[in-house]
């Protein structure tokens, strides 16, 4: 997948925005948590996301996501589809969760390790504390995760991004 200034970065969480935070894991499920690592995903906000995500060309997918500590890269792109999987580029690097607007400044760091300069890009978390006021995101209910209007608030961005 080539790098270029079209590209559009889409930090993703996963906890409120493919998992929403109350929806019940059942005991398979949690028995499977090592192996069938997205069976835990919920398939509306899955599904929701994944449309969204193969309609733009441009995306490249970073985890952001707490989940980067607990799997690899490889076994994260294999709860996605293989069209969504061939986006994900890779993780930010950890920082100090305690630290004010630790995923901004994982972002920052994550483009200035792989030489990307300044790029477009958007932070999809249900957490908006993660994040100075100015940044680009769409900000996931909780509780619903991405949904349609989730879809639909990620497409106008992207198509914000296009239109420059």
């Amino acid at each position: 997948m080539s790098e270029s200034a079209d590209n559009v970065y889409l930090f993703l969480d996963i906890d409120g925005v493919i998992c929403p935070k109350n929806r019940p894991v059942t005991e398979t499920e949690a028995q499977n948590w090592g192996q069938g690592w997205g069976k835990v995903f919920d398939p509306q906000c899955l599904s929701s996301f994944e449309n969204e995500v193969i309609k733009h060309d441009q995306l490249r997918i970073v985890i952001s996501s707490n989940w980067r500590k607990r799997q690899s890269l490889e076994k994260m792109r294999q709860a996605f589809s293989q069209q969504v999987a061939e986006k994900i580029v890779g993780v930010t690097p950890e920082l100090n969760p305690t630290t004010r607007h630790y995923r901004y400044n994982e972002v920052l760091l994550y483009f200035k390790r792989h030489k990307l300069g300044c790029q477009n890009w958007i932070a999809i978390d249900d957490d908006e504390e993660h994040y100075p006021g100015s940044t680009v995101m769409v900000v996931t209910d909780t509780l619903k995760g991405f949904d349609e209007l989730s879809a639909s608030q990620l497409n106008a961005l992207i198509r914000e991004f296009a239109g420059k």
